[in-house]
C-alpha cells in the first residue's frame, strides 16, 4: 500500500494545466513557416459560468468497490474505496457541489471471469443483475446514494459505446441505472490505460486511483449525466452544467478538478468547464 505524497499530484497538475489552460502561447512563438503564431480567441475559464442546474447529487454516497478475482490492484482499490468517502479530500472537493462525507458500503470480489469488452449499458445491466441476485450490497430497491465502482482487469476493454477508442475515448465512465424499480449510480474503471499516457509518470495502480477519483467525484456531483435506458428518472436533470447554451458540455469535461487524492490529500482542485 502506498502512502500519500505530492509528487504524483505535481505531475498530474502539469499535465492537466497543459490540457485545460486558457493561457495563450508566447507572442514570440512562430508557425511552421517562421511567421508569427496567431493565437485564436478563447474565453477565460475564470469567467465561465457553471451554475447549479437543480439536479440531484449523491450528497452522502455509499461507495461499493467491485473487483474480479485475481485483479492486480485489489488491495489498493479496496483501501482506496474505504478511505475516500470519509476523507477530508472529498469534503474539500465536494462541498461546493453539495457532496459531503459518505460511507464505504464494502468491497466485493466477484468469483467470475471479467468479459473481454464492456460498454456503458453492459456495466449497468451487469451491476443490476448482481444486485438483484444479492451478490452486491444494496439497502433499498431505489437507493439514490449508492455508487458501485467496478474495476476491470487489463484483459477487459472498457468502452462507452461498442467500437469506440476505449481509453482514448473516455478512460472510464460513470452513469445511472433505472429499470424495474431499481436505481443506482455506477462507474467503470479500466486497467489498460496507464501505458497510453507515459508523460503522466504514473504506474498502473496510481493511474487507476487517479482515474477512479475523477469518476467518483463526477458521479457524486453529477450522477444523471448519462443513463442506461434514457428514462426521465435516470437521465436528468443534470446538477452542474455550463450555462452557455452553445456549449452544453458537462462542467467536468476538463479533469482539472480532480487529483490523485491519497497521494496529496490536501490538494485543492478547481471546477472547470
Amino acid at each position: 500500500m502506498r502512502s500519500p505524497g505530492r509528487q504524483v499530484v505535481a505531475r498530474l497538475a502539469v499535465a492537466m494545466l497543459v490540457a485545460c489552460s486558457a493561457s495563450p502561447p508566447s507572442a514570440a512563438s512562430t508557425g511552421d513557416a517562421g511567421t508569427p503564431f496567431q493565437t485564436a480567441t478563447h474565453p477565460s475559464l475564470a469567467s465561465a459560468s457553471i451554475p447549479d442546474q437543480g439536479g440531484p447529487v449523491l450528497a452522502h454516497m455509499k461507495l461499493v468497490t467491485v473487483t474480479f478475482a485475481g485483479y492486480a490492484h485489489e488491495g489498493d482499490v479496496q483501501a482506496f474505496g474505504a478511505w475516500l468517502p470519509t476523507s477530508q479530500w472529498l469534503l474539500d472537493v465536494g462541498h461546493e457541489y453539495g457532496v459531503g462525507a459518505g460511507t464505504s458500503a464494502g468491497s466485493v470480489v466477484l468469483q467470475e471471469t471479467a468479459p473481454a469488452a464492456v460498454t456503458l449499458t453492459d456495466v449497468g445491466a451487469f451491476v443490476a443483475a448482481h444486485v438483484r441476485a444479492g451478490e452486491l450490497p444494496a439497502t433499498l430497491a431505489n437507493d439514490a446514494d449508492t455508487l458501485y465502482v467496478v474495476y476491470y482487469p487489463a484483459t477487459t476493454s472498457v468502452h462507452v459505446v461498442a467500437g469506440d477508442a476505449g481509453c482514448l475515448a473516455a478512460g472510464g465512465f460513470h452513469a445511472s441505472y433505472s429499470q424495474n424499480g431499481l436505481y443506482f449510480t455506477y462507474a467503470a474503471i479500466p486497467d489498460d490505460c496507464a501505458a497510453l499516457f507515459p508523460k503522466l509518470g504514473l504506474d498502473a495502480t496510481e493511474f487507476v486511483e487517479f482515474d477512479a477519483s475523477h469518476e467518483i467525484l463526477e458521479a457524486a456531483s453529477d450522477p444523471y449525466a448519462f443513463a442506461t435506458d434514457g428514462t426521465s428518472v435516470a437521465a436528468g436533470p443534470a446538477a452542474w452544467r455550463i450555462s452557455d447554451p452553445s456549449n452544453p458540455s458537462r462542467a467536468s469535461s476538463c479533469p482539472a478538478r480532480t487529483r490523485s487524492p491519497r497521494r496529496s490529500p490536501t490538494a485543492r482542485p478547481e471546477r472547470s468547464p
